[in-house]
């Protein structure tokens, strides 16, 4: 018991590595007719290893938990927590179905439809999120989490309904970065539907995007993701100083990513510069030879600069 009291004090602490010390030594010591204390030390062990990052570790401790305990919540949802962070989807779905058997709270329901969400389950994930906020009203997270369903559920996909929960997570969280950015995507989406249809790009939802990212960026100034899209909005709205801005800082951050060097190619192409696109285009099909994007649109501006016969060859690759 003394070793499993220090372990609590070590895991409020902080001090996860020694907890871990602590709950193992408890293990060792513990009467196995103790059952209540031998499943809480290896439920509290699995929450210090998952902490640590040594999700094989936390998965055993949780597993055996599970089988102290069978009938506990939180042991399914933790377990779950740590499968799904493993990659093993259907695994961590079947626990947290299992924890709202026991206990259908929002957080188990949020965390369910968070599987499904990956899954591509998008009906349900809604039907989840819908049950989490009857329990919860007033989760910004799980607003956010429905808002990204209605925004990538195809061919149902509702922009009106994502902003609306977009806007009320960030009526309950305003400072969340994460939230302004799919609010941008909303918006970025919304314009390219209408480019589709018209075969027009809508600069006023091109500005909203924008004005997203931007307050994304000023609430996190590493967003990544945020940086690249707002240099995708810069292009589209012909700003290209500000764009080329955008990929080069991110190309500071991530500098393996084709995806980044045929967005900065693309600007330099539309400037006529195409050296300088060449060059970036030149990189993405380095790092990945197998995609066509890299191969045309250098294609192009070999072509573009009388490069005739290169411009062919790339032409082949693409194809």
């Amino acid at each position: 018991m003394y070793h499993y009291n220090r372990g609590l004090v070590r895991s409020r602490l902080n001090e996860v590595d020694q907890a871990i010390e602590s709950y193992n030594t408890a293990l060792l010591k513990l009467d196995e007719n103790l059952t209540d204390y031998k499943y809480q030390a290896l439920f509290n062990l699995g929450i210090c290893y998952r902490r640590k990052g040594l999700i094989d570790k936390s998965i055993a401790s949780l597993k055996q938990a599970v089988v102290i305990k069978a009938d506990k919540a939180a042991a399914h949802n933790n377990l779950a927590l740590s499968l799904f962070e493993k990659k093993l989807y259907e695994e961590a779905l079947m626990h947290y179905t299992k924890a709202l058997s026991f206990e259908p709270t929002s957080v188990h329901y949020n965390n369910r439809g968070l599987a499904n969400y990956h899954f591509e389950r998008y009906e349900d994930a809604k039907h989840d999120f819908d049950r989490a906020l009857e329990r919860d009203p007033s989760d910004p997270t799980i607003y956010f989490n429905r808002g990204n369903v209605f925004l990538h559920w195809k061919p149902v996909q509702d922009f009106s309904a994502a902003h609306q929960d977009y806007d009320q997570a960030l009526q309950l969280a305003p400072n969340n970065p994460k939230v302004w950015h799919s609010k941008g995507l909303a918006f970025q989406g919304e314009a390219e539907n209408l480019f589709l249809q018209s075969h027009q790009y809508d600069h006023p939802l091109n500005e909203k995007a924008i004005k997203m990212y931007s307050q994304a960026l000023k609430l996190q100034d590493n967003f990544i993701s945020s940086r690249f899209h707002l240099g995708l909005m810069y292009h589209r709205i012909n700003q290209f100083q500000e764009a080329l801005k955008c990929f080069s800082k991110v190309l500071e951050k991530i500098s393996d990513d084709k995806t980044i060097y045929i967005a900065r190619g693309a600007v330099y192409q539309d400037m006529e510069n195409h050296l300088l696109a060449i060059k970036d285009f030149d990189e993405s099909v380095r790092i990945d030879e197998s995609q066509s994007e890299g191969y045309y649109r250098r294609g192009l501006s070999k072509y573009r600069t009388m490069r005739y016969h290169e411009a062919v060859e790339d032409f082949r690759m693409a194809k």
